[in-house]
């Protein structure tokens, strides 16, 4: 029979004896989904005073699949819900739509009877048209101290009018679950059963079995090395109990010539290798501490080399210069038994001169005497061993290259079977066959090579090295951006002077060989290359087809181009304090920048040892 809530406020009638049960039962309301709810009671309550259990039950589905667990936990679970299933379509549960219409009701108590420790029900009011015409108060119960509300028992098929079940409400206010429309796509025999979990008091984790394969990181950091072995290439001798081929005795290995090392200069951060200009850092290879104050404990020497014999000298000069092939040696001697030691033989001599730790080997040319009253001084001329190279030494013989050569491998010619090395710093290209003729001492053809891009040759001071090097190193106007490889404060600066310097402003030049090569204008980026000298530059070996050459040429011609100034620093020397600046090298000297073009020491025996050092520097200002 369908119920039919009424409209208004309507009162609860309940007629009927009531029996209650023996013992204690409990009130469960939609226990059983199979009895659709339905709860009937007969007879008269009293006001509810024991325990209300409502609830129903909640079938849950998941699907997915797990490994065996690793270690142990301690967890309660009902067993139930772990039930097997074997075959399932996607299925889950989801809150149900909120309802749109509802009554949530709640018990509250009767109100109290007068006169009663208990709060009883009273007797409702009659109904004017009701069969029924009062409430009554139900008997007490004979030895019962406590009235409670006890569960009635469930009717199946009840034929009582007073208790109905309601009406299902379209839309509850309640959140049930509901199961989910299967999914189209489903993978069967997903789920399997799970061993049974025991429970055990130990509730700690263990460590996991170590996987075989494993994510790592491919890019990180490397670690400093603290130490560290580098190889050079040397020139490989003959075993001792072998015979020599040769003639001449296996040159002694050379220590890694200056300025051959690699050098990475301001690493960047990150994993990617970056090779380009960035902004970063600048930190000096070389740099003199600021202090308030310099202590230098100096020594100097000359001596005959190979043996060692002491000269008397009394003041030592030894300079050099971007132009000049070798250093040059001026020296004083003093007492009659000078020119005796250094007079001029016919294998010339030799002389090694030694200032605070740092040495030079010289050969000497003729040297003079100059005698007067109580004094006899001789004064000395020398320039670097690699004098023997060139006249009047070594003639002038043919180093013509029939074959294609690179710049370098004409260089290394020159210097076969010399016991000198050749350390080339400049650009490389490929000089075609026949093209190259040259009748000269090997300091000649290395001067000739370097002229052709306007570079420099460099003596080691007391190794055979023979350097060709950069005139710039960069561009003039780009030297602002590199890190500098002798940094010398204003505080270590004994004297300063600076003079103006300016040519002929330049933003292009046209480059080019005479019968091979390319016409190539080399520019500054940026500028329209118009400010160009009368004529081009022109030399035979500037023959490369790829532009190295020009380039490299023009980039010195535009380097020295432009408004610009000299300056030359005094500042002691005490190598690794105060170390050698020969020509070459970026250098900042009291905050200024640019290229050294000169070296000059001096020793000086007067009331004490004197020594001092003056770096020439170059700098080109950047026109607007």
């Amino acid at each position: 029979m369908a119920y039919t809530p009424p409209v208004g406020v309507a009162d609860l009638a309940l007629v009927g004896s009531y029996t209650p049960p023996v013992g204690v039962a409990n009130l469960q309301i939609g226990f059983d989904p199979s009895l659709n709810r339905l709860i009937t009671g007969a007879g008269e309550a009293l006001e509810p005073t024991g325990l209300l259990r409502i609830g129903h039950w909640l079938l849950a589905a998941a699907s997915g699949e797990t490994l065996a667990p690793i270690g142990r936990l301690e967890i309660a679970y009902d067993p139930n819900l772990l039930s097997a299933v074997h075959g399932l379509r996607e299925a889950h549960w989801q809150g149900g739509a909120l309802s749109l219409a509802g009554i949530r009701e709640r018990l509250q108590p009767a109100l109290g009877l007068h006169g009663s420790g208990l709060d009883h029900w009273t007797a409702a009011l009659a109904l004017p048209d009701a069969t029924i015409s009062t409430w009554q108060d139900s008997e007490h119960l004979a030895g019962t101290g406590v009235e409670t509300w006890q569960a009635a028992d469930f009717a199946a098929n009840s034929t009582q009018p007073f208790w109905q079940s309601a009406a299902f409400v379209a839309q509850s206010g309640e959140e049930t679950w509901q199961e989910a429309t299967a999914a189209s796509q489903f993978t069967q025999d997903t789920w399997r059963d799970l061993p049974r979990i025991e429970v055990s008091l130990d509730s700690h984790w263990q460590d996991g079995r170590v996987q075989s394969l494993r994510l790592d990181d491919p890019f990180s950091d490397g670690r400093f090395l603290l130490q560290t072995e580098v190889e050079i290439w040397q020139q490989a001798g003959y075993p001792g109990n072998a015979a020599n081929p040769q003639k001449d005795a296996i040159p002694v290995p050379l220590k890694t010539p200056w300025g051959t090392a690699l050098k990475l200069a301001c690493p960047l951060p990150g994993t990617a290798l970056k090779i380009g200009r960035v902004h970063c850092i600048l930190i000096a290879e070389r740099e003199v501490a600021v202090r308030s104050s310099y202590m230098s404990v100096n020594s100097a020497s000359l001596v005959r080399w190979p043996d060692l014999t002491p000269l008397p000298c009394t003041s030592l000069t030894i300079e050099t210069d971007f132009d000049s092939w070798c250093w040059a040696l001026s020296a004083t001697l003093a007492g009659p038994e000078a020119w005796g030691l250094v007079q001029p033989n016919p294998l010339a001599c030799e002389v090694l001169a030694t200032i605070n730790g740092q040495a030079w080997k010289f050969l000497l040319d003729v040297p003079s005497t100059n005698r007067s009253f109580n004094s006899d001084q001789v004064t000395l001329k020398g320039r670097s061993r690699s004098a023997w190279l060139h006249d009047p030494y070594t003639p002038s013989r043919d180093f013509s290259e029939s074959n294609a050569r690179e710049m370098q491998q004409l260089g290394e010619a020159a210097l076969d079977n010399t016991g000198w090395t050749l350390n080339w710093q400049g650009e490389n290209w490929v000089v075609p066959a026949g093209r190259y003729n040259s009748w000269n001492t090997p300091i000649g053809v290395l001067m000739r090579l370097a002229n052709t891009t306007d570079d420099g040759v460099y003596t080691d001071p007391d190794l055979q090295v023979m350097t060709l090097q950069k005139r710039w190193p960069v561009a003039s106007w780009l030297i602002e951006g590199e890190v500098v490889d002798v940094l010398i404060p204003e505080a270590a600066i004994i004297s300063l002077s600076q003079s103006p310097l300016y040519s002929q402003p330049l933003n292009g030049v046209y480059v080019s060989g005479t019968s091979h090569g390319v016409l190539a204008l080399v520019k500054i980026a940026g500028t329209d290359g118009a400010l160009q000298p009368a004529e081009p530059l022109t030399n035979e070996l500037l023959c490369d087809t790829e532009g190295v050459a020009a380039r490299q040429r023009g980039l010195n011609a535009l380097s020295d181009s432009g408004a610009g100034f000299t300056m030359d620093a005094e500042t002691l020397f005490n190598p690794p304090t105060f170390p050698l600046v020969p020509p070459g090298l970026i250098v900042s000297i009291a905050g200024m920048k640019g290229v050294s073009r000169s070296c000059r020491v001096t020793a000086q025996w007067s009331s004490g040892l004197q020594v001092k050092q003056s770096i020439g520097l170059e700098r080109r200002e950047v026109e607007s």
